[in-house]
């Protein structure tokens, strides 16, 4: 979880992340937050917002939406 002074959230349905000036940019909408698991590559948020470059931005949390994704695109 990330805190500062004007931006705290993880819960449930979205994350919060970035680290040392490297997170999110303008344009930046809907590309993945990927995370290594057991050496794999996992997308584990899409990238919803944020207030400016290089600082935390919130990603929705895939996990959150994992049957309505299986549901559209299968197994």
């Amino acid at each position: 979880m990330v805190q500062d002074s004007s931006l705290f959230l993880s819960n449930s349905l979205q994350i919060c992340a970035g680290y040392d000036g490297t997170d999110a940019c303008y344009g930046d909408s809907g590309s993945p937050l990927m995370t290594s698991v057991n050496n794999s590559w996992t997308c584990t948020g899409i990238v919803s917002s944020g207030r400016s470059c290089g600082q935390s931005s919130l990603y929705t949390r895939v996990s959150a939406y994992r049957s309505f994704i299986q549901g559209i695109i299968g197994s």
